[in-house]
């Protein structure tokens, strides 16, 4: 599937003439995007890439590109294609639990229910599965299933952040961004409720099941996490909740640069020149786990010869607690030349929580085989980690990746 999309993409790219002004990136890793958070946000990107890419050589071929209706309709048409990439990398990431449990799917298309989201026929969660035994899962692994589209939301809005923390930001990357980053406060404005109709101490199997049965109006995504941290004791309103997401985003610069560059193309019909300055913009991320709220603060810092020091600082946040309970700090560098067509990114991380030592640490190397593309290989070691063990769900241990990074470009 991932290297069926990769040549796709590849495909599309040479079917467009080389003299057209604009670039993209690809980056795709050879791992199943229905198990995993990385593979799954680099498809969400690269799709996104390809469609932007897309429609900015439509632009330069249309000679009322610079009216007023073109270009609300190509942010129209931008709104939509990021709704429906989100949509499909959002409800897939529920099912990594099962997937990864080896619970049997069937990804066809269902040509006898041809009700739509957002592709006919294509309607995710009718993709055929059979019956999952809840029971064969422990509490912690169900929370996170339900947490993890919220969790891909945020991580998709990480890797766009990543990818374009020293490039200009044109209008697509600027709604991609914000249409993945604010899904959780549009989410929690659209539940909406304090409802508290269960007793404490029960599983999350028999919750998910009352709730479903009982009070339907409180089943999704951001009620069911609500009401089981409240059967674990832990206190989250829908108020709180939403004070601390908005804490996130509204904290987040490029959330801003964002809102600011899609009124700019509106008016302009381009993106706003990027700031010759040292300084980079930090990314507030806002995880759900299991024992509750988690925020991730990313600081870069452009040093000399274009290398990027980026400092990670998170800590977890329950119903009762401060700013305390498990904290994580790291840093990462980039690039270290080893050689001409050669990098390497080194990163470390340390968790320290109320019973476990955690670690991350691991390089990203990255080869230039041609002329815009790249190879990455990805070796890392994680134990009680908070991002990769608890909040992604990886296994504990060596871990091993690879990957294509392509560049889209008319140059």
């Amino acid at each position: 599937m991932r290297f069926t999309f990769l040549v796709s993409l590849l495909c599309f790219h040479h079917l467009i003439a080389q003299t057209d002004d604009s670039s993209r990136t690809l980056s795709i890793t050879a791992a199943d995007p229905r198990r995993s958070f990385d593979a799954n946000a680099k498809v969400w990107f690269s799709a996104n890439q390809a469609i932007a890419y897309g429609l900015d050589i439509l632009s330069m071929r249309i000679s009322r590109s610079n009216s007023l209706p073109f270009r609300a309709s190509q942010l129209s048409a931008a709104v939509w294609t990021n709704a429906m990439l989100r949509y499909y990398s959002h409800e897939m990431a529920h099912e990594y639990l099962y997937r990864k449990s080896n619970a049997l799917f069937n990804s066809g298309i269902n040509i006898h229910r041809w009700t739509s989201s957002y592709v006919p026929g294509f309607y995710y969660p009718s993709w055929y599965k059979d019956p999952v035994v809840s029971n064969n899962y422990s509490d912690d692994q169900l929370l996170s299933a339900i947490a993890a589209g919220l969790n891909q939301d945020e991580w998709n809005a990480r890797t766009l952040w990543r990818e374009a923390i020293d490039l200009d930001q044109p209008y697509y990357e600027s709604i991609s961004f914000l249409m993945t980053k604010l899904r959780d406060v549009l989410y929690i404005l659209s539940s909406g409720s304090n409802e508290k109709p269960f007793a404490s101490g029960q599983n999350i199997e028999s919750l998910t099941q009352t709730v479903y049965a009982t009070s339907p109006q409180l089943f999704d995504d951001i009620n069911l996490y609500r009401l089981a941290l409240l059967n674990r004791g832990i206190e989250l309103s829908n108020r709180s909740f939403l004070r601390q997401a908005l804490f996130a985003d509204l904290l987040t610069w490029k959330t801003w640069t964002s809102v600011y560059s899609i009124f700019y193309f509106l008016h302009y019909g381009t993106h706003p020149a990027k700031q010759d300055t040292k300084w980079q913009a930090p990314l507030v991320s806002f995880y759900l786990t299991h024992r509750g709220t988690f925020y991730n603060l990313e600081i870069p810092f452009k040093l000399p010869s274009d290398h990027l020091l980026l400092i990670n600082i998170g800590s977890m946040k329950d119903g009762n607690s401060p700013f305390s309970r498990h904290v994580r700090f790291g840093a990462e560098y980039s690039p270290l030349r080893l050689h001409q067509r050669l990098t390497v990114m080194p990163f470390v991380f340390m968790n320290l929580n109320e019973s476990d030592l955690g670690v991350l640490a691991g390089a990203q190397l990255n080869a230039q085989i041609i002329k815009h593309m790249q190879l990455t290989l990805l070796c890392e070691y994680h134990q009680h980690d908070m991002l990769e063990n608890t909040i992604k769900g990886e296994e504990q241990g060596f871990h091993f990746e690879w990957g294509i990074r392509h560049k889209l470009t008319g140059k």
